[in-house]
């Protein structure tokens, strides 16, 4: 019986795939399967990958298909998983030694609990990550009410899927939007996480993920930022129906963000609508204990009206 699937999507990562492959290599056993999703690459990365699938046939599958993008690729590889649990990973970053070991110890011991969530590392180097953790956790089951809480605020428990192991059976009809560019996983995510009833945290370290120049806020475009605001609104309204205590500290980050990007680059837009979500909550961000030094001073500034555009 499979009891985990892994989905790779893969796409111009011939020099950074074979790093993935080795430490894939050593987890590999009994009860696993790799499903490697060549979507279209135009590198030797398909052909890498069917040079381990054949030297593994008993563990990994690959699929080659006309590029569609990641989540078209996600979605390949999510329809041909057979493991009672999927996990989705990026072909540029590393699993731990004890990755699959691990979570399988943790599906029997915890009576295969609908959501394994787990601890990553993160940077630009393997040999100097930064370890990422949820400090209000402790090992073992999570109530539903706190993670999804937690994940709201998409600080400590962020909106990645490469650190969480998904009963498949959860997915049912989701499916990656194949027609975004950005925030696919928070999107799928936002639903996703509502069907679950049984969570339970790992405070080990199982995954490196490697920080692509992209993923700096800083470079992260207008157009992305405004995308991700509408993405945490429609969660906040989501999850506010099911459990009150949600709160909207992840919008009032966003809002800040673009804010303060649209100061930067003196774009010709409207900062009101971001600045009312800011002047709204102005109470909670400054006394709550959800918002971290920064927001507040930011936040403060732009109460204030200490915040304006450059002049063109």
């Amino acid at each position: 019986m499979i009891k985990l699937s892994l989905c790779v999507p893969i796409y111009g990562v011939e020099k950074e795939i074979p790093r993935f492959l080795a430490s894939l290599e050593k987890n590999l056993c009994d009860g696993t399967e790799v499903i490697l999703v060549d979507d279209g690459t135009k590198d030797n990365s398909g052909k890498i990958a069917d040079a381990f699938a054949e030297k593994h046939p008993a563990y990994v599958r690959v699929i080659h298909k006309p590029n569609g993008g990641v989540s078209s690729a996600r979605n390949a590889g999510l329809d041909m998983a057979r493991g009672e649990y999927v996990l989705f990973c990026d072909p540029d970053d590393q699993l731990a030694d004890d990755h699959m070991s691990a979570v399988l110890k943790a599906i029997d011991r915890y009576d295969s609990p609908d959501v394994i969530y787990y601890n990553y590392s993160v940077g630009t180097d393997m040999a100097k990550m930064k370890h990422k953790s949820v400090p209000m956790f402790r090992e073992g089951r999570i109530d539903k009410e706190t993670f999804v809480c937690e994940l709201a605020k998409d600080r400590y428990v962020r909106s990645h899927l490469w650190n969480k192991v998904i009963k498949r059976a959860l997915y049912g009809e989701l499916r990656f939007n194949e027609d975004s560019s950005y925030g696919e996983d928070f999107e799928l995510l936002t639903e996703l996480m509502l069907r679950p009833s049984t969570f339970v945290y790992l405070p080990k370290t199982l995954y490196r993920y490697m920080l692509r120049p992209n993923s700096l806020t800083g470079n992260i475009s207008l157009d992305k930022l405004l995308s991700m605001h509408r993405l945490a609104e429609y969660r906040y309204e989501r999850y506010r129906k099911v459990y009150p205590a949600v709160g909207v500290c992840h919008i009032v980050e966003s809002a800040n963000k673009i804010v303060r990007r649209i100061c930067e680059d003196g774009a010709d837009m409207d900062t009101t609508p971001f600045e009312r979500v800011i002047k709204d909550n102005i109470g909670q961000i400054l006394f709550g204990k959800d918002y971290p030094f920064n927001i507040k001073k930011r936040s403060l500034a732009i109460y204030l009206g200490l915040t304006r555009p450059k002049k063109a």
